[in-house]
């Protein structure tokens, strides 16, 4: 599955995250603060989607740790509240964490044996142990599951002041923002497609065009053709990842399905056999990243075409936008089909730089004092549902999960690091009922999913200095959509981090009931 930034209105930003082709597609939606006491509101309104931006286009203004952390971002005022929107037209299992923690189970994302011993005592005393929700029965989540049927509102807090979710179970901010992991329901229909390797007859595959991804087609070629010490590696002519805005490296590439790679049925593919043993390197200076050194695989066996793609998902550019020279031997790189060999390449420096079309670059700097990176924090009570899971245990398919990593950016420096206007803050809760307008009562099938967030405060309960009826900030409000129109806003998946396999609530039952705990009541 693969993810991309689109617009629910082409003046506008990008707002929204489109998964596996649009089957599945998710929003982070403004709205009002409720109150933060002892009441339990009605739904409360949605104001409007946050514009969404790709962090791998801000590599020169946000600080390393967000860079280091990837995927996409959007800005949220101090205190500002939010809910999260998933519109699908498939079945999802999709679990969701603020910080790296699930926002319906209140359990990390890396399982410990404290973990294994509260899902011991919740089996014993029959609770829900589901930690996640499914579409496209479950159509939103406004907040942390913390008793069945009544969430906490997540609302947005600066990193590092002891006040998120996170930070009050784990003990500190180290993750932050918001994560996805996503995974589907099965669907078996194999197709046939054929690898040419440039020599001999064409290889016939028999796969599962929508699950498989290059990584497992790969393994299928070995196997037929009983080649172990190499791996083929395939040239995606089909579709340009870069073209749509995507940005893959060595590790994504493999983990895109084929398709997502545009392959279809009785589709060629076109692949070079190499030895992933075999380390001769080529040294390549990044004249775009200040004379930066990179070492890039090059056997001697192998061609100029796949010296180029594997520069491409070094620097994150497509192969037709990189200018490659070398002092001696410039005309060896405009023939794609001579091997490294057949160039006589001398030793020494090669140089590569992005072809550039225009662009913009904000000129501001991000203020010392500010914290950028926002966490999240619980709000007020709001009445809502997670549903059930309703499908049978092996109607899932483990293998297609995949992680997305949201951020929040605060936004008081967001016209430092874009060079526009963030949306202005809601208006205050005590305003939005003056003026007469409603909440909402959306009728929902009782559940008994929730988490164990009883260590959890909200940010009424951390601070008695906390006034939720108090008018925000008003900010100017951001009306020129002109920039978002020239922007490119790639997305990249972290599937590189050691993500643990997908169990369904029925598996992790069973797991609980299998556990021998010694007991004296």
């Amino acid at each position: 599955m693969l993810c991309k930034l689109i617009k629910s209105d082409p003046k506008k930003w990008p707002d929204i995250v489109s998964v596996d082709k649009g089957k599945l597609r998710i929003s982070f939606r403004r709205t009002i603060r409720v109150s933060d006491n002892d009441g339990t509101s009605l739904l409360p309104p949605d104001l409007g989607a946050f514009p969404l931006y790709s962090v791998s286009t801000l590599y020169s203004k946000l600080p390393q740790p967000m860079l280091a952390k990837g995927g996409i971002l959007f800005p949220m005022h101090d205190q500002e509240a939010m809910w999260i929107k998933f519109e699908s037209d498939l079945q999802y299992a999709i679990k969701v964490y603020v910080g790296g923690v699930n926002a319906v189970s209140g359990e990390p994302a890396v399982e410990n044996m404290a973990t294994r011993l509260r899902r011991q005592t919740l089996g014993a005393q029959g609770a829900s142990l589901q930690d996640y929700v499914v579409t496209p029965n479950q159509r939103w989540i406004d907040g942390i599951a913390i008793s069945p049927g009544v969430v906490r509102q997540f609302v947005a807090t600066p990193s590092g002041n002891s006040n998120s979710v996170e930070a009050q179970i784990t003990g500190e901010d180290a993750v932050a923002g918001i994560q996805f992991e996503i995974t589907k329901r099965k669907r078996v229909d194999n197709k046939i497609v054929y690898i040419d390797s440039g020599s001999g007859p064409k290889i016939e595959i028999l796969v599962d065009l929508e699950m498989a991804t290059f990584r497992d087609l790969g393994k299928l070629v070995q196997k037929q053709r009983g080649v172990f010490g190499r791996k083929p590696y395939f040239f995606i002519t089909q579709f340009d990842f870069w073209k749509q805005g995507m940005k893959i490296d060595d590790v994504d590439w493999l983990d895109v399905t084929l398709e997502d790679g545009n392959i279809h049925e009785n589709d060629t593919i076109e692949m070079e056999w190499y030895d992933p043993n075999y380390h001769r390197r080529a040294s390549v200076v990044w004249r775009d990243q200040g004379d930066q050194i990179l070492e890039i695989d090059w056997p001697d066996e192998n061609t100029v075409r796949y010296f180029r793609h594997r520069l491409s998902e070094r620097t994150h550019h497509s192969p037709s936008r990189l200018r490659i020279w070398m002092s001696s031997k410039d005309s060896c790189f405009s023939d794609l089909t001579r091997t490294r060999w057949q160039c006589n390449l001398p030793n020494g420096l090669i140089y590569v730089q992005q072809i550039l079309y225009g662009g913009w670059m904000p000129g501001y700097d991000i203020p010392a004092n500010i914290k950028a990176e926002m966490a999240l924090a619980a709000g007020g009570l709001i009445k809502q549902s997670i549903h059930n899971d309703p499908y049978e245990p092996d109607s899932w398919e483990p293998s297609s999960t995949i992680t997305l990593n949201v951020q929040v950016l605060n936004a008081s420096i967001f016209e430092a690091v874009t060079g526009k206007v963030p949306p202005r803050c809601p208006i205050s809760e005590r305003a939005y009922k003056a003026a007469g307008y409603p909440y909402f009562n959306i009728p929902e099938a009782s559940s008994s999913v929730s988490g164990n967030f009883s260590g959890v405060k909200s940010l009424g309960q951390l601070s008695s200095s906390t006034n939720n009826s108090e008018e925000t900030k008003s900010v100017k409000e951001q009306t020129d959509y002109s920039f978002w129109d020239h922007i490119n806003y790639p997305l990249k998946l972290d599937t590189s981090a050691a993500t643990p396999k997908f169990r369904t609530v029925s598996e992790i039952e069973e797991e609980v009931r299998n556990s021998r705990v010694v007991s004296r009541w």
